[in-house]
């Protein structure tokens, strides 16, 4: 599905501006503009990301191919712990997203089994892989409510013009936006 709406993309810092509450009155006819998020919005990750870490690591064939219960694990504890220490991607801190992403998945390696290692050419390998499934159009699918609100807002005619505000990597824009 192609989105057909003049796209603005403005890519949000991580603080909150606050939203309407469910009691605003709101005339749909003055309504000019729509801003939606990509990631659990217009998109989700086509199958859980534990079972894409899986298949890369597979793919990849590394020394220990860690279970995906381990992956589950080693996600968990290092996303949050990305997250406190490096906000907003690396954004605040200034490094690209590829840099956090990758000091992301190497920690997942490592809290999924603290006693396994691998080489470096093992876990470019594996690394390359998943970065690339998730920057990608296959590792994603439009979910069906926003592709019905798309068409209905096409079908409408109306020039409501559709922004895009995200923390999500600026790689989607050209690689995964196009679904």
């Amino acid at each position: 599905m192609l989105l057909r709406p003049v796209l603005l993309l403005a890519f949000a810092t991580c603080n909150f501006v606050g939203s309407l509450s469910a009691a605003s009155t709101v005339d749909p006819y003055r309504i000019r503009a729509i801003s939606l998020d990509i990631t659990g919005t217009l998109l989700a990750t086509r199958e859980p990301v534990v079972k894409s870490y899986h298949d890369a690591a597979r793919w990849a064939r590394l020394s220990h191919v860690p279970s995906q219960d381990e992956l589950k694990r080693g996600f968990g504890a290092t996303y949050k712990e990305r997250n406190l220490e490096s906000p907003c991607f690396g954004g605040v801190e200034g490094i690209s997203g590829r840099e956090w992403w990758r000091e992301t998945v190497r920690r997942v390696l490592l809290h999924a089994n603290p006693e396994r290692t691998y080489t470096d050419e093992e876990f470019d390998r594996y690394f390359q892989r998943v970065y690339q499934h998730f920057g990608g159009p296959l590792g994603y699918e439009v979910l069906g409510d926003a592709e019905r609100f798309l068409d209905a807002m096409e079908a409408s005619g109306s020039e409501v013009l559709l922004g895009i505000t995200s923390n999500t990597p600026l790689r989607h824009i050209d690689s995964v936006l196009p679904l």
